[in-house]
């Protein structure tokens, strides 16, 4: 519970957060394009108007780190950690 006090009004958050494995969280949407896990290997499913630039940039960015944690969770090395935060406030 974090307690929060502005203009002397006080907001109580409840939360709580629970670790995810990458198997929990696919199949999943990163910027337009569908990440899937099928049959032990990762697959990627590009939207038609999707061009080679626009592959190389998200593959440098938050989609590419998305997809090398499939890759390497696929091969039981370590990927990075991802939670999920509920609750209220």
């Amino acid at each position: 519970m974090v307690k929060k006090q502005k203009n002397s009004e006080e907001k109580i958050l409840n939360y709580t957060l629970r670790t995810l494995e990458i198997n929990e969280i696919c199949p999943n949407f990163v910027d337009g394009v569908v990440i899937s896990i099928e049959e032990g290997t990762k697959r990627l499913d590009l939207p038609s108007s999707m061009s080679s630039d626009f592959f190389r940039k998200w593959m440098g960015g938050k989609g590419g780190v998305f997809s090398k944690d499939i890759s390497n969770f696929l091969k039981k090395r370590p990927v990075a950690t991802y939670i999920l935060m509920e609750g209220e406030g």
